[in-house]
Parts: structure tokens; C-alpha cells; sequence
């Protein structure tokens, strides 16, 4: 942490989550808001959440609609289980691949449409049959796909670098597949290991460490490439939800890591009330003329699994 106060960055200890789900962390977002909360009806899908909002109801997205009142972009860089490719289609930076990638990533729609859902464990069961057989290993992509940091950097045009730009930057990790060593380099996986039930039981405490100190390491790799290219962006890296260390501590998992540039032109002061929802707020605010207040932080809980019979009702968290 200290790396990042050289390059004048604050690290706000005590930071929740909005949601424990990143599918309602990340719509909370996108609404500026908290969209749902504990006095809201059930549920009965995902397919407003992000990330298929960014496909279905990208226009609607309260945050898209300010920045286009202001004149700024919206540029969105995701990951394996959601991309501004296949998503968005408006605005990527990053290209399509390869026909075989794409198959990899429309299937990660399809998982990600149907989270949640029973299907998913028989689609599971078919498609890891099928790879047995062929011998093909199911995460590939993962290593490059879910650096969406790297993708920024490696996609981005510095001489003709984008302003009035929003960029809303995905990195799906610490998160299994635990693919990255603590230097960011590619761990050696076993090609036996296909599906997402294998993964997750390889080296999963080792695992989170390595990936955990990887990302610590990408940040300031990012910090650095701001600092020599757009000084003046105004930046938060922060986490969407935690992990569980100890079963069900719902505490824990709404710990998030937050990091915040200081910056002079910021009407709101820095302090533990900028969770996901107030980061938002918080950079719009620091960037713009616009003066937007932050709002009262809240964290809300809801069951994982359709099975439970409270999925789709929202708790609210003290």
C-alpha cells in the first residue's frame, strides 16, 4: 500500500459492497444507484443485471444516459463472462478474435443469461463430456481474457488518447480459474483440469493469494501507465464483493478493496462511505462541472441459487 501513496493514491479501509452479487453490484452502478433493495418484490431473473443490460437495456442504463447529456463516452472492457464485443458493440476497444474465442465467449453469454439456473449444471455436464472426449481444456482464455487491464493498455491509442471518456474496467480477478502466479505470469495447470468443479478445488487459499498479490501488482502497473499517459484521470480501483474465508461470514464478503485517486476538483471528501454504487457519484462528480452529491451507503444480501427458496428477495446488511 505504500507503492500506491507515492503516486498519491488513498486506500479506504472499511469499504462494503452495494450487493454481494456482481451481477447487482455492477447494475447498481450502471443506475447510479441502489436499484434494489430489501422492500423490493422477488426477482425471477437475471437478464436485466448487468452484464445482459449492456445488451438489452444499454440506452436505458441511467449512467449511460448522463454521460451522453455531458458529451462523454462510455467505454466498457470486460472479461471472459462479459465483453463490450459481444455486449455493447459500440465503442470497444478491444477487437474480435478468432472463431473458436468467439464460441468460448458466446458460451459464456449463455452461462451468464442462465446464471442461477438449473440448466446450467446440465449444460455443464454436456459441454465437460464433450471436452473430456476431445480433450480440450476449458480455460484457454482465461489467462489473457480476464486481464482487462492489460486489454486497456495493449488496445488503447495514446496519441490519439480518448477525452470526455468514461472507462469501466472489468478485471475478473482474484477469481477462479486461478490462473495468474503472484507476478502475473500463467500458472502451469494440469490439462485434466476442465471444468469450473475441478478448478475450484485447486489450491483454492494458495490460489486467492497468488491471484490476490497479482492484482495489487496489475494495479500499479496501471497506475503507472496513467500517470505517464492521462495524469490527470480521475481513477478508483475497486472491488465489486469478497471472498469467503470463513462459511456464510457474510461480513467478509461484502469487504472490498478500494483505492481512490486524491484530487483537488472533487466536491465530495474520500472516506468509507464511497462503496460501488458512491464510486460513481464519486468520479462523475471529480471529472464533470456536474456537483452530485454522495448518498447514504447501503449493503443488501440475497441467496446465490435458484433452489433457495428466498432467491430473487434482497436483505439489507447493518
Amino acid at each position: 500500500l505504500n507503492e500506491f501513496k507515492k503516486y498519491d493514491y488513498e486506500y479506504v479501509s472499511g469499504s462494503k459492497s452495494s450487493y454481494n452479487q456482481t451481477e447487482l453490484t455492477f447494475t447498481s452502478m450502471l443506475y447510479l444507484n441502489y436499484f434494489l433493495d430489501h422492500k423490493s418484490e422477488k426477482y425471477k431473473n437475471t437478464k436485466n443485471f448487468y452484464p445482459q443490460n449492456l445488451r438489452i437495456n444499454y440506452d436505458e442504463m441511467p449512467l449511460i444516459q448522463l454521460l451522453n447529456s455531458i458529451n462523454y463516452k462510455f467505454y466498457f472492457v470486460g472479461n471472459t463472462r462479459g465483453n463490450c464485443e459481444n455486449f455493447v458493440k459500440r465503442n470497444c476497444l478491444v477487437k474480435k478474435e478468432n472463431n473458436l474465442k468467439l464460441l468460448d465467449q458466446h458460451i459464456s453469454m449463455l452461462e451468464v443469461f442462465l446464471l442461477r439456473s438449473p440448466y446450467i449444471a446440465i449444460f455443464s455436464k454436456i459441454n465437460e463430456r464433450i471436452r473430456r472426449v476431445l480433450k480440450i481444456p476449458l480455460y484457454n482464455n482465461n489467462y489473457s481474457d480476464n486481464d482487462a487491464i492489460n486489454k486497456f493498455i495493449d488496445n488503447i491509442d495514446i496519441k490519439n488518447y480518448p477525452k470526455n471518456s468514461f472507462f469501466l474496467i472489468h478485471n475478473l480477478y482474484p477469481h477462479s480459474p486461478y490462473v495468474y502466479n503472484k507476478d502475473c505470469s500463467k500458472k502451469n495447470l494440469n490439462k485434466t483440469i476442465i471444468s469450473t468443479l475441478n478448478t475450484n478445488k485447486i489450491d483454492i487459499s494458495e490460489g486467492y493469494r497468488d491471484n490476490y498479490l497479482c492484482s495489487l501488482k496489475k494495479t500499479l502497473q496501471f497506475i503507472k501507465f496513467l500517470e505517464k499517459n492521462d495524469k490527470d484521470a480521475v481513477v478508483i480501483f475497486q472491488g465489486d464483493h469478497g471472498k469467503y474465508f470463513k462459511k456464510d461470514n457474510r461480513s467478509e464478503k461484502l469487504e472490498i478493496f478500494n483505492l481512490i485517486k486524491k484530487s483537488e476538483t472533487c466536491n465530495n471528501k474520500i472516506t468509507n462511505q464511497i462503496d460501488n454504487v458512491n464510486a460513481i457519484r464519486y468520479l462523475i462528480d471529480c471529472a464533470t462541472n456536474l456537483k452530485i452529491k454522495l448518498i447514504e451507503k447501503q449493503s443488501f444480501w440475497g441467496p446465490y441459487l435458484q433452489t433457495d427458496e428466498n432467491w430473487g428477495k434482497l436483505f439489507k446488511v447493518n
